[in-house]
């Protein structure tokens, strides 16, 4: 699955009504995460205010990433499309580990295990690579393998983020 956020642009958002009936949201956020996202005084804003912010509003606070004046629906169906056609799903989910874990680590920890998991990635062992590549040269889509836990990166992956694959 991928987590992004779209919104249609007349969409109101009540920050009460989201921290009582959208808890799936403030879990995903673990509490810690809405400050990374919006900064300590807008999450304060919207945990404490009860304001009622629109689309757009949600979006220059970084809770969307995208406003949509048409239909979001096939807007977000658009973007999952590409990603299925032309992103890896190993690389898709080692990315959203790291992008959720790394923000926790020292730079230092989170440098090194992106090092070892880009050296991990282009080694024989990961199918993925050398397709992106042959493809890339054939001018052709990508023919990427389904989401493998055997897969070399994935295995390093489950290592470092303690994912259950």
């Amino acid at each position: 699955s991928v987590s992004v956020s779209l919104s249609p642009s007349q969409s109101c958002f009540r920050s009460r009504f989201l921290s009582c009936c959208f808890n799936h949201i403030l879990q995903q956020l673990h509490g810690s995460r809405l400050p990374h996202l919006v900064g300590i005084g807008a999450a304060m804003r919207l945990m404490l205010s009860s304001e009622v912010i629109d689309g757009r509003e949600a979006h220059r606070l970084g809770l969307v990433q995208e406003v949509c004046d048409g239909d979001v629906l096939e807007r977000a169906l658009a973007f999952a499309t590409n990603l299925a056609e032309n992103v890896s799903p190993v690389s898709m989910a080692v990315m959203k580990m790291q992008l959720w874990d790394h923000p926790l680590r020292t730079p230092e920890v989170a440098m090194a295990q992106s090092t070892r998991l880009m050296m991990t990635s282009v080694s024989k062992g990961n199918s993925d690579c050398a397709e992106g590549i042959t493809s890339w040269l054939e001018k052709r889509k990508a023919d990427f393998e389904p989401l493998d836990a055997k897969n070399p990166v994935m295995r390093m992956a489950d290592v470092y983020f303690n994912s259950k694959l």
